[in-house]
């Protein structure tokens, strides 16, 4: 498999980026709102698009700050197509096959057509307006200093929007760098905090499946990408979780394993290795986490009491998903009930 690429396509540094250099002017490779659409075509990114004005201090502040912070510059190039929009700019844009116009108004100030579309006609500047693959459109107002403006890169670019409010995915980012983060930490009183006390026993993915020749179990592998966010958010918060710890204990073999791994496996009479040849992965993670020409990281894998998979989810589980999932399969409800049946269920027994 030749073209295996990452969703996470940028691996530089880890987060977080508040002490890399500063540059200026901004390092950002900014794009047209025309051209992106063109190049979304056949390579698809979300949109990162700075909707500001020419008398806006503040579009100018973060511009020669944020902007000008250069692992923040080098994310947003890799992982976006970032633009840049003057919100009250004359130029005809044709966007989705509409085009639109600015109509000036006579004495004062005329804003775009299309701008007061992309920011729901809420119109305060600076704004980012995040579009991810599927279309849908999030207008985030306010000056995003690099404390604010790292967890939103990720959020979005990691498709963590999709499973989770930022809010609450902030929350778990300040729990996973703490050194960064601890003066945010501080401030939370007792029921805001998160608990962090449990404790996985993993396994290698050698011993897990070794063991269900005597103690036949079902294996949770989490397939993970170092630098990926999600997957590091998940493994300092989420299984820290001492219910959703002593659960994954008591009710499988869990196993952390890094998609880059280059030890060769026998599992159920099969070697795996990684040939690096043509990607960098190991056989297991191209058996079992390609979508497409993609891997998408985290990618939770269930295998069961004779190691055969029976399901993937590639998606960031908060703790609450987590630990539906867990039970959902550990009960052997997968077999009896649809998800969204045994949801129900579930959250009525809370």
């Amino acid at each position: 498999m030749k073209n295996i690429y990452f969703l996470l396509l940028f691996l530089g540094s880890s987060a977080v980026a508040l002490s890399q250099t500063m540059v200026s002017p901004s390092r950002i490779l900014w794009y047209d709102l025309e051209t992106a659409e063109k190049l979304a075509k056949d390579n698809p990114k979300p949109y990162y698009i700075d909707m500001y004005t020419d008398w806006c201090g503040w579009c100018d502040h973060m511009m020669k700050t944020t902007f000008a912070n250069e692992y923040i510059a080098n994310y947003i190039n890799t992982n976006f197509y970032p633009v840049r929009f003057n919100a009250e700019g004359f130029d005809t844009i044709t966007w989705k096959g509409t085009t639109y116009y600015n109509y000036p108004i006579e004495g004062r100030k005329s804003t775009h057509e299309l701008a007061k579309l992309l920011m729901d006609g809420r119109m305060s500047y600076p704004t980012i307006v995040y579009i991810d693959n599927d279309g849908n459109k999030f207008p985030v107002p306010g000056y995003q200093d690099l404390r604010k403006q790292e967890p939103l890169l990720y959020y979005f670019a990691e498709n963590i929007h999709k499973s989770i409010m930022f809010d609450e995915f902030e929350k778990m980012f300040w729990y996973t760098f703490p050194k960064a983060y601890n003066d945010q930490l501080s401030k939370l009183d007792e029921s805001q905090k998160i608990d962090t006390t449990g404790v996985v026993k993993w396994y290698t993915l050698q011993e897990a499946f070794d063991l269900l020749k005597t103690n036949p179990k079902k294996i949770w592998v989490e397939l993970y990408l170092s630098n990926s966010v999600g997957s590091n958010v998940t493994n300092r918060v989420s299984y820290r979780n001492k219910h959703i710890a002593k659960y994954l204990n008591e009710n499988y073999y869990p196993v952390r394993f890094d998609a880059l791994d280059k030890k060769e496996y026998q599992l159920l009479g099969n070697t795996l290795k990684n040939p690096g040849t043509n990607h960098p992965f190991h056989d297991f993670s191209v058996n079992f986490a390609v979508n497409g020409n993609r891997i998408i990281f985290p990618t939770y894998l269930i295998f069961d009491e004779k190691g055969q998979p029976i399901n993937r989810l590639q998606e960031f589980l908060p703790p609450k998903g987590l630990e539906l999932i867990l039970d959902y399969f550990a009960t052997g409800a997968h077999s009896k009930t649809t998800f969204t049946e045994y949801q129900k269920i579930f959250i009525s027994k809370l």
